[in-house]
């Protein structure tokens, strides 16, 4: 067991205490407490997003496929574990059906965009360059690990990419 509070123990602990007694921003109690609230955070958006409905933007857009929200969920916690990346900041559903994750910082850019059950695109973009786009197969349940491969896809990208 590590040393650190756990994502799940800390958001029932902020869940249960009132409001009013909360002196800090919970982003600001440790940098630690800071990346597991964001991991859990993007899991709960996903789960969110599998409930989403026909028209969800109001565009005609097609309901979320659960088979590739459930990826996506798999993928964002073969990362975490690996600790191949930062927590996301941010996970989105595109008009398409695609599973959007992204990294930001000051000057640069990584998108995850999980296609299909089994492919992934990655856009990799530094302030100043023209942006990198690959594609590759999205192997979270392969025994060998998805870290090798994650990082070859992303070629060229930082695998940790610095908070804003």
């Amino acid at each position: 067991m590590s040393a650190h509070v756990s994502a799940r123990s800390l958001l029932i602990s902020l869940m249960e205490a009132d409001p009013k007694d909360r002196s800090t921003d919970i982003s600001s109690s440790s940098p630690a407490n800071a990346a597991a609230t964001r991991w859990v955070k993007s899991e709960s958006d996903l789960k969110s997003i599998r409930r989403y409905r026909e028209d969800w933007d109001g565009f005609g857009s097609p309901a979320p496929d659960p088979i590739l929200v459930d990826a996506a969920i798999r993928f964002l916690g073969k990362l975490r574990k690996d600790g191949i990346f930062e927590p996301p900041f941010r996970v989105a559903l595109s008009p398409n059906g695609s599973i959007c994750i992204e990294w930001q910082s000051k000057e640069e850019y990584v998108e995850a965009e999980i296609v299909s059950e089994y492919q992934i695109e990655w856009m990799h973009a530094i302030n100043g360059r023209t942006p990198t786009h690959t594609t590759g197969p999205l192997d979270i349940d392969d025994r060998s690990g998805v870290r090798n491969r994650t990082c070859q896809i992303a070629a060229g990208a930082v695998a940790y990419v610095s908070e804003p």
